[in-house]
């Protein structure tokens, strides 16, 4: 297992964990299974240098049931947050015998260690990962099919995990198989499932309902179709767009992507232009946050300190420009991975964070994730094209790239999120393209 250069005034047990040593020891205790790398094993990283660091790691087999074999670490400053940490972990042991491994706490490096599902801050996780739990959970959502003649088949329904964030939410693609015998018949139902906290989940859903009930009907675009939640369980549901992530479009060499491109560009407009109540404003890249944002850049590289001030400086007073608007509907998370493309129509995903706002944000905040994947200037132009053709407004060229230089900001630590081996260069790299980005702006 290769070593990572670990960040500066860092915790306890990150030096051992990055350089591999700590995993093995691990291993060696049976407490966990072993990985070849652990870059490559790693899901999710969200390090605050001089106070914690939350690592989600999974393994390549998969765990009964298919579902994917995990550990999510939670490491400290100090061992007295570890040990009080580690008490408000709570696994049965019955889960323990089905996952094959227990929690732990090793107070030496200050780390608390839970298998995946147990995540201590988000446990109604925990009810809907298991099929025979999911069942429970569903029949709130689908009473009409899992009541009465038709019957659940745990062995052929499956879960897929998209996407977790530690203590805040994870997102399943959920094939669920009924049976019936008389009159015979099978069906599969595709769904997007969502577990998030009790206390946020009504709202949630209500968000949903909202965009989806004055989504166009029947259009060339569209927003999940929502099922049902369950509140008690934290779980939103959703019916699952038939078509291919927009990812694998841009990966696919045989694939004309202007013309999705365009498309999505034209369906952005349409999600802007919206008559919704939506009361929650959208924050994210609002000027106090660059400036955090660029503060905390400056604990993992402080060689770039005077760099990452004047940079942060510059983009949150450019992102005076965007900043407050109440001007319409955003979707507030827009990339490269919220779209999904069918033969008829868009379908724009994950709506958690849209509120209202400027569409500045949302344009950036796209554009910056073509940039990343790696699209061309033609691909960029031909998205905003598109949402040219389907809106009146004009598109400030100072303010569009203001927002795709903030958007790439934003996202400019992921070389350490992703434990890449050279992470420092490949952010310091980011943040030239950020400068190349501002350079060109006249205002």
């Amino acid at each position: 297992m290769s070593s990572i250069r670990v960040p500066p005034n860092t915790l306890p047990g990150l030096a051992p964990l990055l350089s591999g040593k700590l995993w093995q020891r691990w291993v060696k205790r049976g407490q966990l299974f072993p990985i070849q790398e652990l870059h490559e094993s790693v899901r999710y990283v969200r390090l605050k240098p001089t106070t914690s660091c939350r690592v989600v790691i999974f393994a390549n087999d998969e765990s009964t049931e298919g579902l994917p074999l995990g550990f999510l670490l939670h490491l400290y400053a100090d061992r007295a947050r570890a040990i009080e940490a580690f008490r408000k972990v709570r696994v049965p042991k019955s889960a323990v015998n089905t996952l094959r491994f227990a929690p732990f706490l090793d107070e030496q490096h200050a780390v608390v260690a839970a298998p995946f599902p147990f995540d201590p801050e988000l446990p109604a996780l925990r009810h809907a990962y298991r099929t025979f739990r999911l069942k429970s959970a569903l029949s709130g959502l689908l009473p009409h099919l899992l009541r009465g003649s038709w019957r659940f088949s745990k062995s052929q329904t499956r879960m897929e995990l998209l996407a977790y964030k530690p203590g805040r939410r994870a997102v399943f693609r959920t094939t669920v198989h009924l049976e019936r015998q008389q009159p015979a018949d099978v069906r599969r139902l595709s769904l997007h499932v969502k577990v998030e906290h009790t206390s946020t989940v009504a709202n949630s859903y209500r968000k949903l309902l909202a965009l989806h009930g004055a989504s166009p009907d029947g259009g060339d675009w569209s927003v999940p179709r929502p099922l049902g939640m369950v509140e008690e369980r934290g779980l939103v549901a959703s019916a699952w767009g038939h078509g291919r992530p927009l990812i694998e479009l841009l990966t696919d060499p045989s694939t004309d992507t202007t013309i999705p491109l365009a498309s999505i560009g034209r369906a952005l407009a349409g999600f802007h232009r919206l008559t919704v109540d939506l009361s929650e404003p959208h924050t994210t890249l609002d000027p106090g946050q660059i400036i955090s944002l660029s503060r905390d850049i400056a604990e993992l590289l402080p060689g770039e300190t005077t760099r990452l001030a004047s940079l942060g400086k510059r983009l949150a007073t450019l992102a005076i420009g965007w900043s407050g608007s109440t001007a319409g509907v955003v979707h507030g998370d827009f990339h490269i991975g919220q779209v999904v493309v069918g033969s008829q129509r868009i379908l724009l995903v994950d709506l958690d964070r849209a509120g209202v706002g400027h569409p500045v944000v949302d344009l950036g905040s796209f554009l910056a994730s073509l940039v990343e994947a790696g699209v061309d200037a033609a691909g960029r132009e031909a998205f905003l094209d598109g949402y040219r053709q389907e809106t009146s407004d004009t598109l400030d060229a100072d303010l569009l790239r203001a927002a795709t230089a903030a958007a790439l900001f934003r996202r400019v630590t992921v070389p350490l999120r992703q434990l890449h081996p050279a992470w420092p260069d490949r952010i310091r790299e980011r943040l030239d393209l950020i400068e190349q980005f501002v350079g060109t702006v006249t205002s």
